[in-house]
């Protein structure tokens, strides 16, 4: 019999391989909006439970549509972000990152605008 542990080890791997420790930059396919709660700023990696969160006082982002000064913009934008993780993925834990570069924007009006 395979140990739990084992098994969520494998999968938190596969899930995001490039993002599993602090410091560690990739690419994620994902969907970008702002959102209620801690950490608005946040990027749902498709296909995954996965979601990374941008500091709130962090404005060192690559346009104005990720600042926190475009506080719902009505829009929400799928593509490929390169981001950098702050810290270490923790399966069920929104993950901390820092978002350098993106490309393949496609913006959606948000539900109700």
């Amino acid at each position: 019999m395979i140990p739990l542990a084992l098994l969520l080890a494998v999968s938190a791997h596969a899930v995001q391989p490039t993002l599993a420790k602090a410091g560690n930059c990739g690419w994620v396919h994902g969907k970008f909006a702002f959102w209620n709660g801690s950490g608005i700023r946040r990027i749902w990696v498709i296909g995954t439970r996965h979601v990374l969160n941008l500091h709130d006082a962090d404005e060192n982002v690559p346009d104005r549509r990720f600042s926190m000064k475009n506080v719902w913009p009505g829009e929400v934008y799928y593509g490929d972000f390169r981001v950098c993780a702050r810290e270490r993925f923790i399966p069920g834990h929104m993950q901390p990152v820092q978002l350098k570069e993106f490309k393949n924007l496609v913006v959606e009006k948000s539900p109700g605008n």
